[in-house]
């Protein structure tokens, strides 16, 4: 069952209530201010005695006070705020590059292991961006190639075999720590590539295959992201 509401509290200013005393009627000698209070005596004097505490009349006729000026709110003083350093200018592409120029389309940053074979490998780099290309077998890189921005190589003599292929890309490369100054992250395709060699009366077929870096209108592979420790093992 519902409440009832309980009454609504008062709120506001202040509320001054009680009951006013008659006025006392008092005679007094010219001058007696023996036993009275100042205060009163000062009121009385002022309405029986003329000439000893003001003249009534004078006082009716007096122009009133003037009106007190309202007082003005002190001004906030401003709040000192501090000075921040201008932001640091994102270096360009070129100034990155001639601290760190990048090997050229297909320079091998690694030494090749694995085997020889006749697989092909032909990356396409459509991004922005330069890219380090590997290619690794039972967490063993076998190739790893650089390719420029806008560019593509091969990758030739692969080994029949299961291969992942993981890249990065990025700006400016660094041998001393074999990754770019500015990297853009690291990516490996989800679906392993299997090369293989088919031999017969005719000669030997074998796999020749090509990737593109870039998302491509029908394109059939998906990559994910991976994390640098993942992209540096086995080289």
């Amino acid at each position: 069952m519902a409440q009832a509401n309980p009454p609504p509290r008062r709120s506001g200013g202040f509320e001054i209530t009680g009951t006013h005393p008659r006025p006392r009627v008092a005679w007094l000698r010219p001058f007696a201010c023996r036993s009275w209070g100042l205060a009163r005596v000062v009121a009385i004097t002022a309405l029986f005695l003329p000439g000893c505490g003001g003249d009534p009349l004078a006082d009716a006729t007096r122009p009133p006070a003037p009106p007190t000026p309202p007082r003005q709110a002190a001004l906030a003083r401003p709040v000192p705020t501090a000075t921040l350093p201008p932001p640091t200018p994102t270096p360009s592409r070129a100034d990155i590059e001639a601290d760190f120029p990048p090997p050229g389309t297909g320079a091998l940053l690694a030494p090749r292991k694995g085997g020889k074979g006749l697989g092909e490998l032909t990356v396409s780099n459509g991004t922005a961006s330069d890219a380090i290309v590997k290619l690794s077998r039972e967490g063993e890189a076998t190739a790893v190639v650089f390719v420029h921005a806008a560019d593509e190589t091969t990758v030739t003599g692969i080994a029949p075999g299961t291969y992942d292929i993981q890249f990065s890309l990025g700006i400016g490369y660094d041998p001393g720590t074999r990754r770019f100054v500015r990297n853009d992250g690291f990516q490996e395709f989800d679906e392993p590539t299997t090369y293989a060699e088919v031999r017969d009366a005719r000669g030997t077929s074998y796999s020749v295959l090509r990737v593109t870096l870039n998302p491509v209108v029908g394109g059939n592979a998906r990559t994910e992201a991976i994390d640098e420790d993942a992209f540096a093992a086995g080289w």
